[in-house]
């Protein structure tokens, strides 16, 4: 195991102690539930932590905890991170370096969505065009994560977008992004979790493949994850068979192989 995973599986055995101790629910999402179940641990290319956390246990996180002054949570473009402020990391960027200079662990917020599925895809569009228009005012950050990283669910538009970023970049100068931050805030809570039949995540790269039955997450599941535990989804296999394809147990060929570049572990 590298030093990144290393001081990644410290970190999260201090958020689920965090968790455990004020009742608050998370589970695995992304490369990291990916990892769970076809690994029994870490991605081996995989450089970070992905959780899910129902909007009430995210917000309680922010609002209600009290954290040891080694650990701070914030949000940045509608994701939360839990951030160990005693280790630095290096990406090899200096643009991803000052953007992100303390390891941490991602947190997704989980919101509900309509339960009629044409009004659900109204919403979760919505929501997505108000996001969107939202991260074209760092169209710069997106362009550098191109550079780090091997990408290859972006659509023609993304791609055609990124690769005009420095035009882009200088037409964005109407655009209010607080405006338009208090309004994708807004949206992403108007349908309370508890009452949808289907959640998911409104900040989410892979876009409506980020929705799916909340009766999928029930009360989660603890499962292997290198020397300890996780808790991930009860049914994890239809959001990993909607985002990575029924193949997803199968390793990808090395050209398909996401990182976030070349991290390097700093600590005080």
């Amino acid at each position: 195991m590298n030093d990144v995973h290393k001081s990644l599986l410290e970190l999260l055995g201090s958020f689920q102690k965090i968790c455990g101790e004020n009742n608050l629910k998370y589970y695995a999402s992304g490369g990291t539930l990916l990892g769970a179940v076809r690994h029994q641990g870490f991605i081996p290319w995989d450089d970070d932590i992905d959780l899910f956390m129902p909007r009430d246990d995210y917000e309680k996180l922010f609002k209600k905890v009290e954290l040891d002054s080694r650990y701070k949570v914030e949000e940045l473009d509608g994701i939360g991170h839990f951030v160990d402020t005693s280790i630095y990391i290096s990406h090899g960027n200096e643009y991803w370096d000052k953007r992100y200079p303390n390891l941490s662990i991602d947190l997704f917020p989980l919101d509900g969505s309509p339960n009629n599925k044409l009004l659900r895809n109204l919403h979760i569009t919505h929501c997505l065009i108000c996001f969107a228009i939202f991260k074209f005012k760092n169209i710069e950050f997106t362009m550098e994560t191109e550079m780090l990283k091997n990408r290859t669910n972006r659509s023609r538009i993304e791609r055609w977008m990124i690769s005009h970023g420095d035009i882009l970049f200088k037409l964005s100068s109407w655009i209010n992004e607080e405006k338009f931050n208090q309004k994708f805030q807004k949206l992403q809570r108007k349908y309370d979790y508890e009452k949808s039949d289907y959640v998911g995540v409104y900040c989410g790269r892979h876009r409506y493949k980020e929705f799916f039955a909340k009766s999928d997450i029930g009360s989660g599941r603890m499962v292997p994850f290198e020397d300890g535990e996780l808790r991930v989804p009860e049914k994890p296999k239809r959001w990993l068979t909607t985002v990575y394809g029924a193949d997803y147990m199968k390793l990808p060929t090395v050209d398909k192989r996401e990182s976030h570049g070349n991290l390097k572990i700093m600590r005080k």
